[in-house]
Parts: structure tokens; C-alpha cells; sequence
């Protein structure tokens, strides 16, 4: 896990930008550039901790350079198969193995990978960079150009530093005050861009020409049941130079993850885990602990945090997230920082096995789009009413808009842009809104975010393909029953004697919005009023009040204050 950055023009801000997000890398730091090209690299060493494993790497001739962020589960195998007997590899790592790859098959190799990545790659034969992020968009990899110059990095942090942000992008502004995030391609500023997931963009360094492509990964054969998938994804997981830990929230999916490394590959992680008070998570991270025989790290929630975690934020985040659950996430990342690199974490069940009460309804249902008209009508009734009044017109993506947008003030994405996320993403079927929205741009993010924010990587089980094509193949009746989610997950844990945890219902990770609020109403009251005057935020927001959004609207005050933070601090 590591931060990219790549200039094509003027390099003379290379360094600057590599600075910019030293977080993501702090073991060490390449740079190399010529004429109009610059790569530069931040390491976070995870496989192959030797020299020979620094980035930019090369190949023999150093006709193909690359900067690469990410882990390749299947790299070992993949290297067992190349054919090329004129490569000699000089190190251990995954980086050499997409260069040997790239050799062999050009940048079709992407098809190959599984695992979670975004790199850039230079290819000197022909002058042209690709950049490429990998189909489940658990690495971020974002983008500008102006006039005819290119910048690439893991963050716009980065970017910033070659390029000064000037303006919020007015329809990003609506994604981010319904869905507390913004989607790829956009980012929250006009004129930087990101890599949709799995999205491969190739540059012409001569005169700039672009082409667009996407991965297509290869499926692998499907295990016969859920164990066989948990136990392969599981054992490729830990691949590692160095110890890797598990953030055990005490839920249904972190539980499961303990479990299987416990009985079924005799491995005993380090486990870090929050206690947020009023939350029964704890409790069951203790019962899970004590019964596999976990050394558990603890840290306590407390008022205090919530000035501190918010600060954090500020100084992590390069463009707003409104998800309150980040603020948890840094506090255990952090922790978790001191002891190990790795940590496993539970994001993904949900998304695959329907995890969410939304599921009962939207699982396998056709996509029918909504408009921003019938929306607006459909927030004028009482909630009780809306949820029926939605189901009962069919429209799935009105109940996921009803259940995930941030309030009841009718802010909904425009048509053309919910129109050209649906047709980018392939979107047909009810459960990949959550799968590859809602996943891949908010969950996935914010583990990346924190993580790395204390160089910190976080690997996702649950989103090894060979999981994902267990669950592709599964019924939908044989993932949720009665009402109920992740059946495959609630039996391996019977099976393997946490029936206790098995029986527990969902529970979001997150805190009490209203008592953040509270707790930073000073901050956030200026901050907001601020906001408020901003002309992006009055065609939305009328004449609202601050004190209305902070007394009545606890989640939409937190949004917006986070804007203004974040916005503030990049010079917007």
C-alpha cells in the first residue's frame, strides 16, 4: 500500500506532490523524472522489504517503468506462468510481476490480477502511460489535465500540489449533500477527475491522446460452498512480509474473519477494536476474543474524541466525506498503526451476501429509475408512508435513494447524473447499487483513507473474486431468509461454536451524530454559515439557517460543515 503520483509536462512539482501524501508511504520515497515525464512513489513496505523492491521499478532495459499502490493476491502464480524466459526477476514483490506480465501481454494483463490496486505505468516504446484501477475501486487513483498537462496520483492531495483547486463542482455538491460521498468520475472540485473502478486510461505522452478501456477480469472456479471460499481468499490475504492484524468490531462479517483464521488456518491475529459507548459490539469482540484466543487491543470512545476525530478528518480528507463512521475508523486505524501494517477487515459482506434491510425489496429486482420530481413528492410523506408508497410503485432505486440519502429535504442527484452512474457501472440489478455505489465509493474509500492516513493497509476478504463468484452463483433465498442477511455467514459461525454471535442483527458502525454535532457547534456553526453562503449551496439550501441544520438536521449539519472544513483547507 503505497501513494502514486505521475506528471506528464512540467515535473519541476514532482516532489511537492510526492510530499503531499507522505503518510501513505513512510518507509520510503523514489522520484525520477525526464523531459515531460516524472514518476514518483511513496512506500508503505509490505512484500519484499529489500531495495529491490523500491519504486518507480524498472524492467531490465528500463524501457517500462511503473508506480504501483495495492496487493496482488495471485502474483505468485502468476509468475510461475510467465513464459518469457529472457526476464530476470530482481526482487519478491507483486510490482515486478505486472512489469513481467505488461512484458509479456501488453496492458491486457489487468485481466489477470486479482486483488486491489491502482498503478501507472510508463511505456517508453511507444511514449504512452496507462493508468489503471482495479474493478472493485478499492484503490483510489485520481487525475487532471490542463492544457495538455496530466497529473495522476493515489489522492488529490497530490494534485493539489501541481495544480490549485478553484471551484466546487455544483453537481458534485448534489451528490455529496444525498449520499454523503461523490462518485467516479467526479470529485467534489471542478477539473480534477477519478478512475471509475476498473476504468484503464492511456495517455499519449507526445500529443496527449486519450483511450478508455475497462478490466475484465478473469473468473475463477467457483469453491463448492462458503467455507472452501473464506479459507482460499483467507490464505491469500496473508500474504505478507510482516505481521497482519484484524479489526474485530465484534460484528456478524469481523466475527467471521476471526473465526476462519482461528479454525480453520491455526493463525491468531493481533484484533483492535473501538468501544463506543451504547453500542453491544464490545461485548461480543470480547466474547469473540476470549473464545478463539485473540489478543484484543482496545481503545474507548469518548466526548473528547469527537473534537479530536474531526480535526482528523479535516487534516486527512482532500475532498468532504460525510459518513460519520470515518471518525470511528481513524481512532481504530490509529491504534491499530502501532503494532501492525496489515489489517483485515469485514467491508463486503453486506454487499454480497445482503446484509441490509433494504435487500428484502431491492435484491434481484430490475433497476427502475427514479426522477428527481417523484422523489420530491415522495419526501413530503411521513416516513412510514414513503417506504410503502415506493415499494408499492416498484421503483427500486427510489427505496435505495429513500433509505441512503443524508435527509429528508428531497436533495437528490440530477436524472442525467443517476442516468450516467446506472449506464457506467452497468447497473441492472438492485443489490449492485450498494455493490458498486455505495461499496466503491464510500466504504472502500474511507478504509483507504483512514488506513493510509497512519500508514495503515487494509485488506477486504470478502472481495477475493472467488468469494464474489461464490455469492454471484448463490440464490438470493439462500442469502437472506426470513427477513434475515448473510445466511452462509451465520452458519459457518454456528458451525464453528459462536452461535451467540451468529444470532446478532445489523448494527452500522458509527457514533450519535447529534452529540458530535453538539460537541463541535461552535466549529461547525461558522463553518456552516459559511457554507450556506456559498451560491452552489443557496440554489440548494434557500434561506436555512445554520441553526436550523444544527438543531433539526444533525446528519446534513455535519455534511455541510465537513464541506466547508475540508474546502477551507484546500484553498476552495
Amino acid at each position: 500500500m503505497c501513494g502514486i503520483h505521475a506528471l506528464i509536462g512540467d515535473v519541476s512539482r514532482l516532489d511537492d506532490m510526492v510530499q503531499a501524501t507522505a503518510n501513505r508511504g513512510p518507509d520510503a520515497t523514489g522520484v525520477w523524472s525526464e523531459a515531460r515525464l516524472g514518476l514518483g512513489h511513496n512506500r508503505l513496505s509490505i512484500l519484499d522489504l529489500s531495495e529491490a523492491g523500491s519504486q518507480p521499478m524498472w524492467n531490465a532495459d528500463k524501457t517500462i517503468g511503473i508506480v504501483y499502490n495495492g496487493e496482488i493476491y495471485n502474483h505468485l502464480d502468476l509468475r510461475s506462468r510467465i513464459t518469457n524466459s529472457e526476464f530476470r526477476f530482481r526482487s519478491t514483490s507483486d510490482t515486478e510481476t505486472i512489469l513481467a506480465l505488461y512484458e509479456e501481454e501488453g496492458i491486457r494483463l489487468v485481466d489477470k490480477l486479482w486483488g486491489m490496486y491502482a498503478f501507472v505505468l510508463f511505456d517508453k516504446r511507444n511514449n504512452t502511460i496507462h493508468a489503471v484501477r482495479d474493478p472493485d475501486g478499492m484503490k483510489p487513483l485520481v487525475y487532471a489535465e490542463r492544457k495538455g498537462e496530466w497529473a495522476f496520483a493515489s489522492e488529490l492531495a497530490s494534485l493539489f500540489a501541481r495544480f490549485k483547486p478553484e471551484a466546487i463542482d455544483p453537481e458534485a455538491l448534489r451528490w455529496y449533500l444525498a449520499m454523503g460521498y461523490v462518485p467516479a468520475p467526479r470529485t467534489f472540485y471542478k477539473g480534477f477527475s477519478a478512475l471509475r473502478p476498473g476504468e484503464i486510461l492511456s495517455v499519449s505522452i507526445a500529443d496527449g491522446t486519450q483511450t478508455h478501456g475497462n478490466v475484465q477480469r478473469a473468473r475463477p472456479i467457483r469453491p463448492a460452498d462458503f467455507s472452501s471460499s473464506l479459507r482460499a481468499s483467507l490464505e491469500r490475504h496473508l500474504l505478507s512480509d510482516v505481521p497482519v492484524g484484524l479489526f474485530l468490531s465484534g460484528g456478524l462479517d469481523s466475527s467471521v474473519l476471526a473465526a476462519g483464521l482461528v479454525k480453520d488456518l491455526n493463525v491468531r491475529p493481533e484484533s483492535f477494536h473501538v468501544s463506543i459507548p451504547g453500542r453491544r459490539d464490545t461485548e461480543n469482540a470480547h466474547v469473540v476474543a476470549s473464545s478463539l484466543g485473540l489478543k484484543l487491543h482496545e481503545v474507548s470512545w469518548s466526548g473528547e474524541d469527537a473534537v479530536r476525530q474531526v480535526e482528523n478528518a479535516i487534516l486527512t480528507l482532500s475532498q468532504p466525506l460525510a459518513d460519520i463512521a470515518f471518525l470511528p475508523l481513524l481512532k481504530v486505524s490509529e491504534l491499530a498503526s502501532k503494532y501492525v501494517k496489515v489489517v483485515l477487515s469485514g467491508d463486503g459482506a453486506d454487499e454480497l451476501f445482503f446484509g441490509y434491510g433494504r435487500h428484502s425489496y431491492i435484491a434481484g429486482r430490475a433497476v427502475k429509475k427514479s426522477d428527481d420530481v417523484m422523489m420530491g413528492l415522495y419526501s413530503l410523506l411521513p416516513r412510514r408512508l414513503r417506504a410503502g408508497a415506493l415499494r408499492f410503485s416498484g421503483d427500486t432505486l427510489g427505496v435505495y435513494l429513500d433509505q441512503m440519502r443524508l435527509s429528508d429535504r428531497g436533495i437528490v442527484p440530477s436524472a442525467k447524473e443517476l442516468q450516467m452512474l446506472l449506464e457506467q457501472r452497468n447497473i441492472k440489478q438492485g443489490e449492485d447499487l450498494d455493490r458498486h455505489v455505495y461499496l466503491s465509493e464510500d466504504l472502500l474509500p474511507k478504509t483507504d483513507w483512514a488506513g493510509m492516513h497512519f500508514g495503515l493497509e487494509g485488506r477486504l476478504p470478502f472481495l477475493d473474486p472467488v468469494m464474489q463468484d461464490f455469492a454471484d452463483g448463490l440464490p438470493a433465498d439462500q442469502k437472506r431468509k426470513n427477513g434475515i442477511g448473510k445466511t452462509p455467514l451465520r452458519n459457518f459461525l454456528k458451525e464453528r461454536g459462536l452461535g451467540s454471535i451468529s444470532m446478532q442483527g445489523k448494527q452500522g458502525f458509527g457514533i450519535p451524530v447529534r452529540e458530535l454535532v453538539q460537541a463541535n457547534r461552535s466549529k461547525f456553526d461558522a463553518s456552516i454559515r459559511m457554507f450556506l453562503k456559498r451560491p452552489e449551496a443557496q440554489q440548494i439550501f434557500g434561506k436555512t439557517t445554520s441553526s436550523e441544520l444544527l438543531d433539526r438536521e444533525p446528519v446534513m449539519a455535519y455534511a455541510c460543515a465537513m464541506a466547508e472544513l475540508v474546502s477551507r483547507k484546500n484553498g476552495v
